[in-house]
């Protein structure tokens, strides 16, 4: 089947806007090293399955909507890697955006995140203590010119809930920094 002129064109389109969007990512929230953990597949019974795919993603760009004071640490049980669940506060219905540069080269696959992954940033204080922040892919929007994909970047939000051990034991790897 031949391309169509206007598929010609909007091909070469969707590989210059995804060269603009790496080299302005950069400036549009904070570069990081994360922790993707893919939990596995949901079985009949809701549960999921004993599975489990971690993967360090190395120039990740996060943007928080921090703009002030938000209660967020005081909430946070070092022993449990739980946060605390029973307030709400406005910075969680606040979207925190995540983007993946393609490195500027449209034919490379980028790494891709699915709908409930969990990501772990690690934050630190004001004495360098490492303080993870678990969060959860909520939304994947993509950008699309004609049948090619542009850009593309995640909606994530606070992960609320218990986390099994065997998560728990790969998110305290990640902070010792025993995963390559």
């Amino acid at each position: 089947m031949q391309n169509s002129i206007v598929d010609q064109i909007s091909k070469k389109r969707a590989a210059t806007l995804r060269r603009l969007q790496d080299r302005n990512v950069r400036f549009l929230g904070t570069a990081c090293q994360i922790l993707r953990i893919d939990k596995g597949e949901i079985d009949v019974n809701g549960d999921y399955q004993e599975t489990l795919r971690t993967d360090l993603i190395e120039n990740a760009i996060i943007n928080h909507p921090f703009g002030g004071a938000v209660q967020l640490f005081s909430s946070y049980d070092a022993s449990t890697m739980q946060y605390d669940t029973t307030a709400l506060d406005l910075y969680e219905f606040l979207p925190i955006t995540l983007k993946i540069p393609y490195s500027g080269d449209p034919t490379e696959i980028p790494v891709s995140l699915a709908r409930d992954d969990l990501i772990v940033e690690v934050l630190q204080d004001e004495h360098e203590n490492k303080i993870p922040l678990i969060l959860q892919v909520t939304k994947l929007i993509g950008n699309i010119t004609n049948k090619y994909i542009a850009g593309k970047h995640y909606e994530l939000c606070l992960y609320r809930g218990e986390l099994p051990p065997m998560i728990q034991d790969y998110i305290t790897r990640f902070i010792n920094g025993e995963l390559i």
